[in-house]
């Protein structure tokens, strides 16, 4: 069901928002992946937020004591915690809509751009059979995402755990870098990119010089070309 994996991968059961921890999401896609009968160990790649999920998920494979990861990849997301302005207080987000422009209206009131909520139309916020229209894009999702993940020091800590295993972790970790212009991440400073490189030597970095925030998008044809040599590399490690 597409619902209860996006449910899963994007943290949208905000039902119970104390459960919504790194921790939770980490073993969220962990149970995800194998429900779906994927063989470990398996590639995981997070990309912003779920790059931190990543990072929790790759501090659980090196404490396992079996093989669930060949390869984890951090898009675009260092360790350092974000601060915000005031979050909103949670407030309840029905994502059922009888028509499209209620749907655009109502994410529109909760903060997101207008040309951003259009692009969506068809993508994230979907026409069902039914003749109604359901938004993936869950606000309360993102004030948690902003709060739990993203502002915490979980990444830190997650790579922490990684650097103690340095010695017999038996998987890769990259940590994959946009270009200046684009880039969510800082290179200096505790947290950074060449902190988490000088904590964690094997790790490797890779820049997409031409990429934005979101490499998979606008820098394809290197994404997709490093991604395979990844899964070739992981595939004779694995045969």
């Amino acid at each position: 069901d597409r619902r209860l994996r996006a449910a899963r991968t994007r943290g949208i059961r905000t039902r119970r928002p104390a459960g919504f921890t790194p921790e939770a999401l980490a073993r969220d896609v962990i149970r995800a992946v194998e429900e779906h009968g994927v063989k470990n160990p398996w590639i995981l790649v997070g990309h912003s937020m779920g790059g931190r999920v990543a990072m929790r998920v790759a501090a659980i494979a090196a404490e396992s004591d079996r093989p669930l990861l060949a390869a984890c990849i951090v898009e675009d997301m260092d360790a350092i915690p974000r601060t915000y302005g005031n979050i909103e207080e949670s407030r309840p987000f029905d994502r059922s809509f009888a028509s499209w422009s209620e749907a655009r209206d109502a994410l529109v009131a909760r903060g997101y751009d207008l040309p951003r909520v259009e692009s969506w139309r068809g993508v994230r916020v979907r026409h069902l059979v039914d003749g109604t229209w359901w938004s993936d894009i869950n606000p309360e999702a993102q004030n948690l995402a902003r709060d739990r993940i993203l502002g915490s020091n979980d990444g830190d800590v997650a790579w922490q755990t990684l650097s103690r295993y340095e010695d017999t972790l038996p998987f890769g970790v990259s940590l994959w870098v946009a270009g200046d212009r684009g880039t969510a991440c800082d290179w200096d400073g505790p947290g950074g990119i060449l902190d988490l490189k000088r904590r964690l030597p094997r790790a490797s970095i890779v820049k997409f010089e031409n990429a934005d925030h979101s490499i998979h998008n606008t820098a394809r044809p290197e994404f997709v070309r490093e991604l395979v040599s990844i899964i070739n590399a992981a595939s004779r490690k694995n045969a």
